[in-house]
């Protein structure tokens, strides 16, 4: 069960807390204690770095000679005590935990057994006594419990993909979330669900439109993904290596070419989405999916190839263009002069995608 990083509500928090008070024999060591983490997720780790003093959960052994039915013998809520210099500050709560088992103390115990017999007979001294052991049991069980957890995956995830193994997953992918570069408008949990696309060594037409139909698939509804390999497009020659008789580049055969542009058949490839309904308005350049397959092109194909979006309107989805409806209809990107029999048919709107920072054009629906 992964962490909510951010943090419970109020009353699911009251009712997991009254769960592990009052039935706390009945869990396991981690499952508890990764319960109460929960909880409190502002809380420091336990077992981290620290400091101590920030950790919602402390640990104590339960110096009983009686043989116990479960890792944990009872679970407290205490307040925090606050010293002179932290009167103002807010009243904090921690967790005190009390286990059986690898202790001081207790049935078994290492140390001798008029030892602990000691701590239960004396008053004030055992429980100085034992608050001293306690020391040495809350980080010898915190440390257990960072053992026991450090490879649970399930364990280990928050919802927001902060944690160390996404993070991992994510790097063998080739995303370097731990230096903070993240992607800007596809969520972490979705490039984690696309990690295995990401590493693959071949980025195919075919791992793409599977990497675009998992992360769009919120806002495609019954359309697909198909990406179209070598559409082509027309590319400038550059001017150095255009001809000019007498010049440059004039030697027939060799270096001479007629024109100033040129067809480039593999510098280009078009996203085909469709039938698309009403939910076309959210891959046209203002809309909320574009970002997004923009950036995850730019992921997935960093060399350098030209991309363009095709959106197929299924038949009866081209909105009627009204004069004065609020809807906001913009000439020449979401409104047309049609007869109803063109309306019947499926119309195909090219949006332009250009992976660079430049701006991308208006989209142009194609004859």
């Amino acid at each position: 069960m992964g962490r909510d990083a951010g943090g419970l509500d109020q009353e699911t928090e009251r009712g997991l807390r009254e769960r592990v008070l009052t039935q706390a024999s009945t869990y396991d060591f981690f499952v508890a204690v990764g319960m109460l983490e929960r909880a409190t997720p502002n809380a420091v780790r336990i077992g981290g770095d620290g400091p101590p003093d920030g950790e919602s959960i402390r640990f104590r052994h339960d110096p009983s000679l009686a043989f116990s039915s479960g890792d944990i013998t009872g679970v407290e809520y205490v307040e925090v005590p606050r010293g002179p210099h932290q009167a103002l500050e807010k009243r904090r709560h921690r967790y005190h935990v009390t286990t059986s088992f690898l202790g001081l103390t207790g049935s078994a115990s290492p140390m001798p057994l008029f030892m602990s017999e000691e701590l239960l007979q004396a008053q004030e001294s055992g429980a100085l006594r034992r608050d001293f052991l306690d020391l040495f049991h809350h980080r010898l069980l915190s440390l257990v419990y960072r053992i026991g957890i450090k490879f649970d995956v399930p364990r280990e995830f928050t919802t927001d993909c902060g944690d160390a193994w996404t993070m991992r997953m994510l790097a063998l992918a080739g995303l370097d979330a731990f230096s903070g570069r993240r992607t800007k408008h596809v969520p972490l949990w979705r490039m984690a669900r696309i990690a295995p696309l990401l590493a693959s060594r071949v980025r195919s037409a075919h791992v793409i439109e599977r990497a675009l139909q998992d992360v769009c698939s919120e806002a495609l509804g019954d359309a697909v993904v198909e990406m179209v390999q070598f559409a082509g497009g027309w590319s400038p020659i550059d001017p150095e290596q255009r001809t000019t008789l007498g010049v440059l580049n004039s030697r027939l055969g060799h270096s001479s070419v007629l024109g100033v542009q040129c067809f480039d058949r593999a510098g280009k490839a078009v996203v085909r989405i469709g039938p698309l309904q009403e939910n076309f308005r959210r891959f046209l350049v203002d809309g909320d999916m574009y970002p997004v397959i923009r950036e995850l092109l730019g992921l997935m194909a960093p060399e350098p190839i030209e991309f363009e979006l095709d959106l197929v309107l299924a038949e009866h989805a081209r909105p009627p263009f009204r004069l004065g409806v609020a809807s906001g209809q913009r000439v020449g990107i979401d409104s047309w002069l049609s007869s109803r029999q063109g309306a019947k048919s499926r119309t195909h709107l090219r949006v332009p995608m250009p992976l660079t920072s430049k701006q991308p054009s208006e989209p142009i629906e194609s004859p």
